[in-house]
């Protein structure tokens, strides 16, 4: 049970992490590159907008990483809170959220002017590469300002060095696999089980949906594979039966099982694999299923774009971090609690 001391630090942590992922999502859904590549761009314009599509590419990688790096000091969370407590006693920290704020609003306001209003020429210069790159690194240091001070963050990064490069190989690998199942359909022949996952992952969406919505609200053709609303109907197609989620899940726990091996019990800790595999399936059902609520509800656009995009990455993130941290704490798959740093 948290203490009075402890709650005031635990409800700043519900705020950072809150305020990261609307901000990750509000950035996202304004962010539409892939709607500007096929423009006639002068030839000084183009190595310019080439940076910015691949940092638009690439920016889920940083993600990982900071989840990987997370995963990595969860064996010693006991340690880095008492330190953390230790650091933010007497610590001011709203006005540098309140700085923040206005750098992550400068930084929007400039990431819609250059990508959402349609691409113009006199914004893609080194110079305004240079500031709206500039924008969103200090928005993101001072949110980790307003968490803790610099001294924190300096500490934790000595004392735990070895941890923090081991977590940001795990989040590079993750990304790798990520991307190996993006760019590619079935590439370990999972396809065979498709039409099989497909109709399952279409039955469990039903069920979600009918708590919401009346039988002759909802379109539902298992044969042709597509559920929803008269407003919002989708088609469970390969990528979102869950098999991507199933196969990005094992992975990444394969991966954390072979860097982490002499911490863990085995042969207690493989239990992770079910476990993993049932939740980030009924966690793509439900996630179609709000697609379809917020779809009929509220914008067929937001779902279609935004919501669509990152809600599969962000859920598999959190089911991820979730599993590891019930490692640490359980004394039936792992030791780390019993461990020293």
């Amino acid at each position: 049970m948290l203490t009075l001391s402890a709650a005031k630090p635990a409800y700043r942590w519900i705020l950072f992490l809150g305020l990261l992922l609307s901000e990750i999502l509000t950035i996202t859904y304004n962010i539409d590159l892939y709607r500007q590549q096929d423009l006639d761009l002068p030839v000084a314009s183009r190595s310019i907008f080439a940076l910015f599509v691949f940092i638009k590419d690439n920016w889920r990688l940083g993600c990982w990483i900071l989840a990987g790096c997370f995963i990595s000091i969860t064996p010693h969370l006991k340690p880095v809170f008492i330190e953390y407590i230790k650091q933010i006693k007497g610590y001011v920290w709203y006005k540098l959220l309140s700085i923040h704020l206005l750098f992550f609003a400068a930084f929007l306001i400039l990431s819609t002017l250059i990508f959402t209003s349609g691409i113009r020429p006199d914004y893609l210069t080194a110079f305004w590469f240079v500031c709206w790159m500039s924008g969103g690194v200090i928005a993101f240091i001072l949110l980790l300002l307003t968490l803790a001070p610099s001294t924190f963050w300096l500490t934790i990064t000595r004392r735990y060095r070895i941890n923090l490069l081991a977590g940001a190989l795990l989040g590079i690998l993750t990304n790798a696999i990520f991307d190996l199942f993006a760019r590619q359909e079935a590439p370990l022949a999972q396809q065979a089980l498709w039409t099989y996952l497909s109709g399952l992952t279409l039955q469990i969406t039903y069920s979600i949906l009918k708590l919401v919505f009346a039988d002759n609200e909802l379109i539902y053709e298992p044969d042709s594979m597509v559920i929803g609303t008269d407003v919002f109907p989708v088609e469970i197609t390969y990528a979102c039966s869950g098999i991507e989620g199933v196969s990005l899940i094992t992975g990444f726990l394969a991966v954390y099982l072979f860097l982490f091996h002499k911490q863990l019990h085995f042969p207690a800790v493989l239990w992770l694999f079910p476990i993993g595999i049932i939740a980030i399936w009924f966690t793509n059902a439900i996630r179609i299923a709000l697609l379809v609520i917020l779809g009929h509800f509220y914008s067929a656009e937001v779902a279609g774009s935004a919501f669509h995009a990152q809600a599969g990455w962000i859920a598999f993130t959190l089911i991820a971090v979730c599993l590891i941290v019930l490692v640490h704490r359980m004394r039936i798959f792992s030791r780390f609690e019993h461990q020293r740093n």
